[in-house]
């Protein structure tokens, strides 16, 4: 909004800065995999440079979609970047990144997804008589040595029923 004074000239000059678009398909084996929660990670430079409006806040770490009955996703309104990437996950799945991707305005980048079957944690938590541990959160931790330190990565979670049974989301194989 700009407001000037009665009889005053103002020049004005914009910039329009388009947007672009990261569309694709999620696989297993070959097949489309329907219902896999895709997340789309920008970085935070790319954000601040195109000064986003309140309706396109969103956009960022925490856009994420679904991919539909024939595996496909789509982001629209994706800001020019390089350094995008893809985090996809779901259930039967180990979880995986794809990046780091380009963003070119006005254009779509596809970005196909390859998905690994997991494997589960199943299990029961109780404490020493056997009570079951109901709504007990059960994480299950990578372990990363870093140089001098070890540093713990929480790969999944899982919260446990009432009889103190839990089923992870797969996992990686170095879980």
């Amino acid at each position: 909004r700009l407001e000037v004074g009665r009889g005053q000239e103002v020049d004005v000059a914009l910039t329009l800065r388009q947007f672009g678009r990261v569309s694709g398909t999620v696989r297993c084996d070959g097949v489309p995999v329907p219902g896999v929660l895709v997340q789309i990670r920008i970085p935070v430079s790319a954000a601040v440079v195109m000064d986003l409006s309140p309706e396109d806040r969103g956009i960022g770490a925490d856009q994420s979609v679904e991919s539909d009955g024939n595996g496909r996703y789509r982001f629209d309104r994706v800001p020019p970047a390089d350094g995008v990437s893809l985090v996809a996950a779901g259930f039967d799945h180990a979880p995986v990144t794809l990046g780091p991707l380009e963003v070119t305005p006005g254009e779509e980048t596809t970005a196909d997804i390859v998905l690994i079957a997991g494997t589960h944690l199943a299990g029961r938590l109780a404490d020493a008589r056997g009570t079951p541990a109901r709504g007990a959160t059960v994480h299950v931790l990578r372990r990363h040595d870093k140089r001098a330190a070890v540093i713990w990565e929480d790969e999944a979670r899982a919260r446990t029923d009432e009889d103190g049974c839990f089923v992870t989301p797969a996992l990686s194989g170095s879980a």
